[in-house]
This record gives C-alpha cells, sequence and structure tokens, in this order.
C-alpha cells in the first residue's frame, strides 16, 4: 500500500517577531509536523495565528503586528486545497477566511491564562481538551477515589446499624412497624432531613426538661374526664338486653339471601378437591 504525502505550505509576514517566513514540507504516514526554534523566534505568534481559527477575536491587530508595522498576513495551506489565511491591519479587527473544513486546537500560554489561571486553577467551564491523555498516570487519583468510595460505604453502613438500632427502639416502645412514619424511617430519609445543630440542641434541652419534672408536680393538672349520662345509660341498656339465638340467626338469613346469587356461586365449587372460596 501507497504512503499517503501531504504537501504542506505555510507563509507569514509581519508577524510578531518574523519578517517574512515561506516554508513547504511535505507530511507523511506519521500526519504530524514539528516546528522548533529558539525562544522568541515567533513559535507563540504562529500558535497564535492557529487560535484565531478556532477564537477570531482572541487577539487585536496590535498583539499580532511587528512592532512599528501597519499589516501582516498569515496563510496555511494543505495539498494546495484546504487553505487558512488570515489578515491583520492595525487598529482594525483581525480577518480570517477559510478553514472551515479544518479544525484547529491551540494549547499555548495564551489558552492557559484563559481558561485555567482565571479559573484559579480550576477546571475550566469551556470546552476543553487533555493533551497526550494516554501518558497521564492516574495511580495517584484513582487510589484516592477508591479511598473516598470506601469511606462512603463505610459512612452508609454505619448509618443503616444507626436506623436498625433506632427502630428496634421504637418497637420496643409500641411503635407500629407498619406505620408511615416507621417504614420511611431509611438511610435516605436521614440523609434528607434538615435539621441544624440549634434545633437538635432545642429538642434535646425540651428532652431533659420533660424527663426532669416529677410525675407528681402539683402544677400540672389533668384535664377533668367528662362522661356523657346518655351514652352510658345506652351502653348499659345493650349490655343488660338478653338476646336469644334465633334473633341472630334471623339476621344472619338476612344478609344471606341478600347475596344468594353470590353464595350459591361460591358453594357449587365446594368439593373434596376444592377450597372455599370464602374460606381463604
Amino acid at each position: 500500500m501507497a504512503n499517503t504525502v501531504i504537501k504542506q505550505s505555510l507563509t507569514a509576514h509581519k508577524i510578531g517577531p518574523l519578517d517574512r517566513l515561506d516554508h513547504t514540507w511535505l507530511c507523511g504516514e506519521a500526519n504530524s509536523t514539528v516546528v522548533y526554534a529558539r525562544n522568541g523566534s515567533g513559535k507563540t505568534f504562529l500558535s497564535r495565528m492557529f487560535r484565531l481559527a478556532e477564537k477570531g477575536d482572541a487577539y487585536s491587530s496590535e498583539q499580532l503586528l511587528k512592532l512599528g508595522e501597519r499589516s501582516g498576513s498569515f496563510c496555511l495551506s494543505i495539498d494546495g486545497a484546504k487553505k487558512l489565511c488570515i489578515e491583520v491591519q492595525l487598529g482594525k479587527p483581525v480577518k480570517v477566511t477559510g478553514g472551515e473544513d479544518l479544525l484547529f486546537h491551540a494549547f499555548n500560554s495564551d489558552y492557559v491564562e484563559d481558561t485555567v489561571v482565571k479559573n484559579d486553577f480550576k477546571a475550566p467551564i469551556v470546552d476543553r481538551y487533555i493533551v497526550g491523555a494516554g501518558n497521564i498516570d492516574l495511580a495517584i487519583e484513582r487510589a484516592e477515589v477508591e479511598m473516598r468510595r470506601g469511606e462512603v460505604n463505610q459512612l452508609n453502613a454505619d448509618i443503616d446499624a444507626a436506623v436498625g438500632s433506632m427502630k428496634q427502639n421504637l418497637k420496643a416502645v409500641g411503635v407500629s412497624s407498619n406505620s408511615k412514619s416507621f417504614r420511611g424511617l431509611t438511610r435516605d430519609s436521614v440523609l434528607a432531613a434538615e435539621l441544624s445543630n440549634s434545633e437538635v440542641d432545642t429538642s434535646r434541652a425540651r428532652l431533659e426538661a420533660l424527663k426532669s419534672i416529677p410525675d407528681d408536680d402539683p402544677s400540672v393538672s389533668l384535664r377533668k374526664l367528662v362522661v356523657d349520662e346518655n351514652l352510658m345509660a345506652d351502653v348499659r341498656r345493650v349490655l343488660s338486653t338478653e338476646y336469644s339465638r334465633a334473633s341472630f340467626a334471623e339476621q344472619f338469613i338476612k344478609k344471606v339471601n341478600a347475596r344468594r346469587g353470590f353464595v350459591e356461586e361460591g358453594l357449587s365449587y365446594l368439593d373434596e378437591s376444592k377450597k372455599c372460596p370464602f374460606c381463604g
């Protein structure tokens, strides 16, 4: 299979310290181009031109032009077809043309200043990229994540144990396990509870105050029990009335007759091999 060779050319006139740069080269299988030169020779200014292709208003003309010049230009050509051209005129917005079918990301010192330093070295809330992600050793960070995960699991286990203990205490004082409040006592409900320290302290103080009150404190008066005499007379009348078996049987027959069809249908299924549908 023949190697693919791509011809590339770059020109930069009056940009930064560059008076005139014209260079053409071939890019082969590696599909990479490395630019190296001494400090102050213009590498950063070349990266700024690529960053303009990504962010058109990243720099003003004064930041790009060679000192004392009023105009400059930059052009990148790939295989003679894909072109990126930038025109710089002193005091005017930088004009970027072409490059729509190319993707540029410039990770220079300006990028770091704009996205990292301004955010106090925290992850910037912008589109960002990791250069050389495969070469980054995350062993320390991974170990810390595992440690934190273990701490969270232990805390969850401790909360579950405390909730279980609270439920046992509630059962001991007669709270039904079927009550809504009892069933709602879970780890999630405990974590979702918004109790401040002051609220907890207030509740604890009230509890201690109740404990300190003696059982025979004369200042605590009992509410007077009021009994309805008519109600008590009705209770005595019901309890003193005699009821025969026949009267109960008559009431039962009336109820059965009201549902005769339903009862007969159910009894038709009752035999030695079937269970009564009314018996559960």
